[in-house]
């Protein structure tokens, strides 16, 4: 990561009391953990490249904040505002804030992954390979 900009993020948590901010590589079972104890992940990416980060929160039920941009409309269209966030422009406190007032999803509720069911994904693949050749 860009020191300058683990500084910037550094000193936008400093003092919250509610941002947990790990700034190094963290093993899997810990990054589960670390989901699990959230109430959002935010993704402060300017440009999301890979939504894998995204399905492993939403995975344990977990909503997620993200810059907007084509690849999160895409994921908000996938599964609902009410698991993917999104604001405009850098995250400062009050973009965040303005994503934290939609209602949390219900308690016990799990976002629709269906669109990713493997089946589905292989057979897609295979359509796409079989055209290609």
């Amino acid at each position: 990561m860009d020191t300058e900009y683990g500084k910037t993020l550094s000193d936008l948590a400093l003092g919250s009391g509610w941002i947990d901010l790990q700034l190094r590589r963290v093993e899997e079972s810990e990054l589960i953990a670390r989901i699990n104890e959230a109430q959002f992940v935010v993704v402060p990416y300017a440009d999301l490249y890979n939504s894998g980060v995204v399905l492993m929160a939403l995975s344990v039920g977990r909503p997620v904040i993200l810059r907007e941009n084509a690849a999160s409309k895409q994921l908000k269209a996938e599964f609902g505002a009410t698991w993917i966030r999104t604001y405009k422009g850098d995250l400062t406190s009050a973009s965040l804030r303005d994503v934290l007032t939609a209602p949390l999803p219900p308690t016990g509720s799990a976002p629709n992954f269906d669109q990713r069911r493997w089946k589905d994904i292989g057979e897609s693949h295979f359509r796409v390979y079989h055209a290609a050749l």
